[in-house]
């Protein structure tokens, strides 16, 4: 049984642990009637608030501070000071994460500016190409027709010039059949 007993206490969770650790504290502050036992109390809750703090979790360590302050007020009000650095400590770390939050807010929305930029530059320069692109197949298209319309008339003065020569040399021909034909005669 006592296996079973000590296995149930080895598989709290830490988080169990450190609620339970709070509580003993809380409880021993409360219960205590010597002022000795009541400052190391004190001080374990310190402890405590000071790990808390550590882990990050200022919010849980200013709860508990308000917990107990009331009960060592009602004891001990003198020991509330030693609460003073640790309050400290809490304003510190909260300004900490207050400005690490407003950092990665302005990280955020600086990368988000920069980030819209390049999509606009990108933007930009993918509508220069396109404008180039079609200046280019315009300059072809009309390079193209100014050859096929020189194409076209040298063909048509080729063909001219070819009707032409075969115009002068049927009548050449012609000339020549002729006086042949009057000199026989």
């Amino acid at each position: 049984m006592a296996v079973i007993g000590s296995l149930m206490f080895v598989g709290c969770s830490s988080a169990e642990k450190a609620e339970r650790n709070e509580r003993d504290i809380a409880k021993k502050i409360e219960a205590t009637t010597n002022p000795d036992s009541l400052k190391v109390y004190v001080n374990d809750a310190k402890t405590y608030v000071e790990g808390l703090i550590s882990q990050g979790k200022t919010a849980e360590a200013q709860a508990y501070i308000d917990s107990i302050a009331p009960v060592i007020k009602d004891k001990a009000p003198e020991l509330l000071t030693t609460f003073d650095t640790v309050k400290t400590s809490l304003g510190i770390e909260e300004a900490k994460e207050k400005a690490d939050s407003l950092k990665d807010a302005v990280t955020d929305s600086i990368k988000a500016k920069a980030d819209a930029a390049k999509d606009a530059a990108s933007t930009a320069v993918d509508n220069a190409k396109d404008a180039a692109s079609q200046a280019v197949t315009d300059a072809k298209n009309a390079a193209a027709e100014k050859v096929s319309d020189a194409a076209d008339k040298a063909s048509t003065a080729v063909s001219n010039a070819a009707n032409d020569a075969a115009a002068k040399a049927t009548d050449a021909a012609k000339g020549a059949l002729d006086k042949l034909n009057n000199d026989k005669k």
